[in-house]
């Protein structure tokens, strides 16, 4: 076990020399500034905190400059704190209209990029990717220019942009029980684009993490472990204007979501305004490591229809596809797609997704059915005024059997459907007092399993033109192992330069059941932080927390050294 473990640290060493090494060679190139474009939209706000709906899962990094979308329009510019798995918090840098749950979130582009998202439509990997800087014109003479005196078009030099981040957190367990823990993570992201003169981009998102906990508690969190992503590693061919486009590698953002992460190909074609056919193959990579493993072939076809109904400001956009997930000896998946991102105008938006899956073969004999609706989601944006926003979103999944999941008997086989309703009223102006309130359910089919959260919050971010952002929040939830709620409030002062100091304190109180009985449990923590943004693009971010109380009992510290290039 030593030597593995001596292996997996020496591994891991060499992956931060080789992320070193290629942050090196960025740095030696020209470069400006930007960031890659994830997916992701505004989950929900608190105090001058905007949370995301995905974290690590989509390759996000702390540092990451973000841009809040608005049909067309850039909101708010965001940087982000903190990253989970699945979820991300980010700290205002810029507001101009107030962030809301359902925004559009996409990377930051660098000042005098030529191309902007489109108006209405929703940036995707295929679909807004830059193509070369235009050309710069001679400038005319008096008395005009000789034929001999125009230039060839110069072609544009290659571009280097992207991030790399360094970042250490410990936990020191007071209370006895051994849980101490240490995290260190090294996260690139890096864009080279119009390579050679020529519109061929590559993209790379990586990130190396190394966990070390003072004692093992399952088989499902050891000592000692190496949780190492390979997010992308992709070429893209998008000429401007051209009607064709190409992606290859670890393709970590598709044309739509039901793609999700290929080691493949996909292209696109146009065919006339308003209607493209695509189509990807390739393999389901493995994200627990750095590998080109195959969980199996996945490939498909699809079609995009897009179109502005109601002028510049609307926009109607509709994936529809059909996927085959192959399995090593036989047919995991087959199932249709469908997206939808409709926004008719200036005061309302709608997003759609659905997966219905076909039983066919192996899949027919275990099911009840020929088709399974297995995954449904809509949400609703909308404008009530100028100062107020209001978002309702419905969730629908239901396990699907897949080659993994054949064999499994029917009686220990989950089949029940599972769907939550969730709905968030905000109003204030954006440089005023501003209230929120939000709630939600979720049940499975049997009634068993009912949760149900509410919360409100306050929040000013400058008050009396200080700087100073004041607000709190609190949130209650309940299910059939806890019920409960949490209490937050923070304060921060921002200052020159960009640097930021915050101040939160908060509080968990709860009945959870323990071994079929419930007990009264209680945390509280208070944490002081701080980022700074350093010359030449590098910043420094840091937390000291201290929790006291029956989950957790003892300090936290969280420090981090960026650079973007």
């Amino acid at each position: 076990m030593g030597a593995m473990a001596g292996e997996r640290r020496q591994y891991f060493h060499r992956f931060l020399q080789v992320c070193a090494g290629l942050a090196l060679l960025a740095a030696l190139s020209s470069a400006t500034r930007a960031q890659g474009s994830p997916a992701l939209s505004v989950r929900y706000r608190s105090v001058d905190t905007i949370y995301l709906d995905s974290g690590r899962a989509m390759g996000l990094a702390v540092g990451d400059q973000l841009e809040v979308v608005r049909q067309g329009r850039v909101i708010a510019e965001l940087e982000v704190t903190f990253v989970a798995e699945h979820s991300a918090s980010c700290r205002l840098l810029v507001e101009h209209e107030s962030v809301t749950a359902g925004d559009e979130v996409v990377g930051m582009r660098a000042v005098g990029d030529s191309e902007r998202e489109p108006a209405g439509e929703v940036a995707t990997a295929l679909d807004s990717a830059p193509g070369p800087s235009p050309s710069p014109e001679e400038m005319p003479v008096a008395g005009g220019q000789p034929e001999s005196f125009v230039t060839e078009p110069r072609r544009p030099s290659t571009r280097v942009d992207g991030s790399i981040a360094f970042e250490l957190e410990s936990f020191t367990d007071d209370s006895g029980a051994g849980l101490d823990f240490q995290r260190t993570q090294l996260r690139l992201n890096l864009k080279v684009r119009d390579i050679g003169g020529t519109p061929l981009q590559m993209r790379i998102r990586v990130r190396g993490q190394e966990n070390r906990r003072a004692r093992n508690f399952s088989d499902g969190a050891p000592e000692n472990e190496s949780r190492n992503r390979l997010y992308e590693a992709a070429l893209l061919w998008a000429p401007r204007d051209s009607r064709f486009k190409l992606q290859a590698g670890r393709i970590g953002t598709s044309p739509f979501v039901s793609i999700g992460y290929l080691d493949g190909v996909v292209g696109q074609v146009r065919l006339t305004r308003g209607f493209d056919l695509g189509a990807f193959f390739g393999s389901q990579p493995r994200l627990d490591e750095i590998t080109f493993e195959s969980l199996g072939q996945k490939f498909g076809g699809y079609a995009r229809f897009s179109a502005k109904p109601q002028g510049p400001a609307s926009g109607f956009q509709l994936y529809l596809a059909g996927i085959r997930e192959q399995g090593k000896e036989d047919v995991s998946r087959d199932y249709v797609a469908v997206e939808t991102h409709y926004t008719p105008g200036g005061r309302w938006s709608i997003f759609q997704r659905a997966e219905v899956d076909l039983n066919q073969g192996w899949r027919g004999d275990v099911s009840d059915s020929s088709a399974q609706l297995s995954l449904f989601s809509l949400t609703v944006n909308a404008r009530l005024s100028a100062a107020s926003r209001f978002s309702i979103s419905y969730d629908r999944n239901e396990r699907y059997r897949t080659e993994d999941t054949r064999h499994i008997p029917d009686e220990l086989f989950d089949e029940l459907a599972r769907q939550g309703l969730r709905a968030r009223l905000s109003f204030g102006k954006p440089r005023g007092l501003q209230f929120s309130l939000h709630g939600g359910v979720r049940h499975r089919d049997d009634g068993e399993d009912e949760t149900y959260s509410f919360g409100f919050g306050l929040l000013h971010p400058n008050v009396a033109s200080w700087g100073l952002t004041l607000g709190g929040d609190v949130l209650g939830y309940s299910n059939r192992y806890t019920d409960g709620y949490v209490v937050r409030g923070r304060a921060a002062k921002r200052m020159r330069g960009g640097h930021q100091l915050t101040l939160s304190l908060g509080g968990r109180l709860s009945q959870d059941n323990r071994f079929g009985e419930f007990e009264d449990r209680s945390t509280y923590w208070a944490r002081l932080g701080g980022w700074a943004e350093l010359p030449r693009g590098f910043y420094a971010y840091g937390d000291y927390e201290y929790n006291a109380g029956d989950d957790l009992e003892g300090p936290r510290l969280l420090g981090g050294v960026g650079w973007r290039f």
